[in-house]
């Protein structure tokens, strides 16, 4: 091999070597990126019924995708379905994610008027409402409401669809929700499995996921 040729075919090993790095960067990226910020979780208790089952008579829990990534918290929308934990749960060693949905988002003042909800349009001072809510609520019982309140600029406001049997931002043990505490945004639901304790067996995978996605009013 001629001397031209030797460095045409080093400079050829060069840029596999170069191609090879790149690609095991960007894969080691991706991977170590979806195994730290997304997470498998499942759904406990009856909360965010009739939308997500937390345990039927057969022992299936839902279970879907925890998006934990600062980016999905920041860009969080109305009625988008959170992982979350509770002021008061800085007292518990091992606290479990609780599951809401957000209905106000930072520096809204809002209220909610037997299970509607106002927004105030703080330009012109005027309650804009009933705000549509595209889900459905369980509403088979006495009607929630909520005292005009202004939310400050790093606190959402969450309910669970089970408006009937649910503890969340309405209760005065919990009120508005800060961004420290918000622990990620569950982006789809999957399917659904038995639960022992803090481990799922026998799933089930759902011919359609349920994707959540916010809206921007």
């Amino acid at each position: 091999m001629t001397a031209i040729g030797k460095k045409k075919l080093k400079a050829s090993l060069w840029s596999l070597l170069y191609v090879a790095i790149a690609v095991s960067i960007v894969v080691s990226s991706v991977f170590i990126f979806k195994n730290f910020y997304f997470e498998v979780v499942f759904v406990n208790g009856s909360s965010m019924n009739p939308t997500l089952c937390g345990g039927d008579a057969e022992g299936y829990h839902d279970y879907g995708i925890n998006d934990k990534s600062y980016g999905a918290k920041r860009a969080l929308k109305r009625y988008q379905v959170v992982t979350t934990y509770y002021p008061y749960d800085e007292h518990i060693e091992k606290p479990s994610y609780k599951i809401k949905r957000v209905i106000g988002l930072p520096g809204e003042t809002l209220k909610v008027v037997n299970n509607d909800l106002y927004l105030l349009n703080k330009d012109t001072l005027s309650w804009k409402g009933p705000i549509e809510m595209p889900f459905t609520r369980n509403l088979e019982g006495a009607h929630r409401n909520q005292n005009e309140i202004t939310l400050k600029d790093d606190e959402y406001f969450l309910a669970g669809d089970n408006w009937v049997n649910s503890t969340d931002s309405f209760d005065p043990s919990v009120g508005p929700i800060k961004f420290s505490l918000l622990v990620g945004a569950v982006v789809r639901i999957e399917g659904k499995a038995k639960v022992d304790g803090k481990t799922m067996y026998d799933k089930i995978p759902y011919s359609k996921p349920i994707y959540f996605v916010g809206v921007d009013y």
